[in-house]
């Protein structure tokens, strides 16, 4: 019997509609998937440039991922 799984709660975007159901996005909802969390300047919206001001996520550590799913978007029961 398949483990029971259902939308993770507390990743950034959640019921996103798949063949399986409606899961998460998978990633962070402190730092919206980037790892980094800063102010806004001019640096964070040039393509490739990152902000003077970023600092890595304390809830993820920088990887970007929900750690409640490991970045399924799913949490199993």
């Amino acid at each position: 019997m398949a483990d029971d799984k259902h939308c993770c709660p507390d990743c950034n975007h959640k019921n996103r509609p798949s063949w399986e159901g409606v899961h998460g996005d998978g990633e962070c909802a402190n730092c919206n998937g980037k790892g980094k969390i800063g102010q806004f300047d001019l640096m964070s919206i040039l393509p490739g440039m990152d902000s003077v001001n970023d600092y890595t996520c304390d809830e993820c550590s920088g990887t970007g991922q929900c750690q409640t799913c490991g970045g399924t978007g799913w949490e199993y029961e």
